[in-house]
């Protein structure tokens, strides 16, 4: 995910006015420039005297599609992303996490992979409820069905991150979303790799005992209720300032915490469609949407500019060649 060059540098009026009607004028900062190193994810030193750009998350659904879409262990995936929409927040967020990391902006890679896991899941999951494919469910449950030692005895990913060992984490957390071999015998219940704020955590949801339904539920639950204490109310800083000022805000700790509110808001209700061209789902605000929704800034989506190119491409070889000339 190359960064794009025409990024605007400030909000636009159509994120000011989403922004507004959400009551989180909160900004989020990109610098000029990320990288990967030993495990983190951090500005570079150029990059971050260099603010890039600002803008409004709470305002900007596309972030959760656009992180959705990432593939564990792909890192230049990562630093473009991050190009694009900052750090994760990991040092915003209430909870335990190493002295070292506690006022920096480093972000351990395997603890965004867990996150990345989770929130696939609980798109995946959802998108099958949606259809009320029960098999389907069943199926994509059974594939994540894994022997006990596959979690208990191996390296646990906090321990390697509190010790700062993150490229060792980094490679627990990808040993651990790889399929059980056929001569494991799995255990009763679905292996899911997530997070809770700064904790890695590794989950195992039985299913075999209760409905597909009851399983889909309590995996949502456990994957997104935790995250969602960091997107919150709370009386502006500028209360007080002006009889017309906001009173209340809603405020964030970081971005990982305003991509869970998307997704809350995805699997709470309202009109969800999947993407034409990656299967991603989304929140429909328009009835005439079929693609992922675009950033603030853009017309069209990623995913809308690849299906109407490759259409436009098929047109033209269909022409007869006399035609084309």
């Amino acid at each position: 995910m190359a960064p794009s060059q025409d990024l605007p540098t400030e909000p636009t009026e159509a994120e000011t006015d989403e922004a507004e009607r959400r009551r989180s004028l909160l900004a989020l900062s990109v610098h000029g420039g990320y990288q990967i190193t030993d495990g983190l994810l951090r500005a570079t030193p150029e990059g971050y005297r260099r603010l890039r750009r600002q803008y409004f998350p709470m305002a900007t659904p596309a972030v959760l599609s656009e992180f959705s879409r990432l593939t564990v262990g792909d890192e230049a995936g990562l630093v473009g992303f991050a190009a694009r929409w900052g750090t994760l927040g990991y040092s915003a967020l209430r909870g335990e996490c190493t002295p070292d990391l506690r006022w920096t902006r480093e972000e351990p890679v395997a603890w965004i992979w867990a996150h990345l896991v989770g929130i696939q899941v609980a798109l995946k999951i959802h998108q099958l409820w949606r259809r009320q494919d029960l098999g389907g469910i069943s199926q994509f449950l059974a594939e994540r069905r894994r022997p006990p030692h596959a979690w208990l005895d191996g390296p646990d990913p906090n321990k390697l991150v509190a010790e700062g060992k993150f490229a060792e984490a980094q490679a627990a957390i990808t040993r651990s979303i790889v399929p059980a071999t056929q001569d494991e015998e799995p255990e009763a219940g679905a292996f899911v790799v997530s997070a809770q704020g700064r904790n890695i955590s590794l989950h195992l949801y039985p299913f075999d005992s209760v409905s597909p339904q009851r399983a889909t539920w309590t995996i949502l639950r456990g994957i997104i209720n935790p995250n969602l204490s960091g997107v919150h109310a709370e009386i502006s800083r500028w209360a007080g300032e002006m009889l017309e000022g906001e009173l209340v805000v809603q405020a964030f700790e970081g971005l990982i915490s305003v991509i869970y509110r998307h997704l809350f808001e995805i699997v709470v209700g309202g009109n969800v469609e999947d993407c034409r061209e990656c299967g991603t789902p989304f929140k429909q605000t328009d009835a005439r949407q079929r693609f992922c929704p675009p950033p603030s800034w853009a017309r069209e989506s990623a995913c809308a500019m690849r299906f109407h190119k490759r259409q436009q491409r098929r047109r033209a070889s269909a022409k007869p060649r006399d035609e084309r000339r």
